[in-house]
């Protein structure tokens, strides 16, 4: 940021929203040659600050976060902007969450979420019994080698979600599983964003005594139990 110009001490109602944080900004405002920073208090009493540009008033900082958001139990959340999109370069993550119990990362290129290589939503907790991945191209989540969401839960469920250009599909295994640790699962076959299976039932719940239900489907639609 450039020298401080001049202080500006007033309390101005918040406008804009952004995953449900909305605050009155508070007399911490600094105007700058070529934007200016403020800080706010949030509905949930965390503390905000955000620097943006001048012109047109775009979240955007060119040497570390544009907003950070520092929450009552210890979480910090940093976002990267880039005149008002979330964006930054070098294989780094343009949000950072870090809490007492996780770490998460977010990838942005030019407003979307976007990794050429790895998960660009990155969730797992500190003691790595849990974890959360996400692969994303250009806006859409997107993987061809292998499932586009996967992880595992606080109770032990293991999940994959295979996507095509943000569309569920599987042209050769299920797109939907769940792996529960007493032995049950769910398996369900998609193609172009539609339950479909030719050879066998689309959609195959088995209990923990190994009992199933089965759906059948082609193209969305829901076929009668051969």
């Amino acid at each position: 940021m450039g020298r401080a110009r001049r202080g500006v001490s007033k309390i101005t109602v918040v406008s804009d929203r952004f995953d449900g944080v909305v605050g009155l900004r508070r007399g911490s405002n600094r105007l700058y040659e070529d934007g200016y920073h403020q800080s706010y208090l949030g509905e949930n009493d965390e503390t905000i600050d955000e620097s943006y540009t001048c012109e047109g008033g775009l979240l955007h900082s060119d040497d570390g976060p544009a907003r950070v958001i520092q929450y009552p139990n210890g979480t910090i959340r940093e976002e990267y902007y880039q005149r008002g999109n979330l964006h930054r370069v070098d294989d780094l993550p343009a949000i950072v969450t870090t809490s007492p119990y996780n770490v998460k990362e977010e990838y942005y290129i030019d407003g979307k979420r976007h990794r050429q290589f790895g998960p660009a939503v990155y969730d797992k907790s500190n003691d790595g019994e849990t974890h959360h991945y996400e692969w994303w191209k250009n806006g859409q989540l997107h993987s061809e080698n292998g499932p586009a969401i996967e992880g595992v839960n606080d109770k032990g469920v293991r999940y994959t979600r295979s996507y095509i250009n943000g569309e569920l599909h599987s042209e050769h295994r299920a797109a939907i599983t769940e792996y529960h640790p007493d032995g049950s699962m769910i398996e369900e076959w998609w193609l172009y964003g539609k339950r479909h299976r030719e050879d066998g039932p689309a959609v195959i719940k088995t209990a923990d005594d190994d009992s199933q239900q089965v759906e059948f489907w082609l193209q969305g639609a829901r076929q009668e139990t051969p």
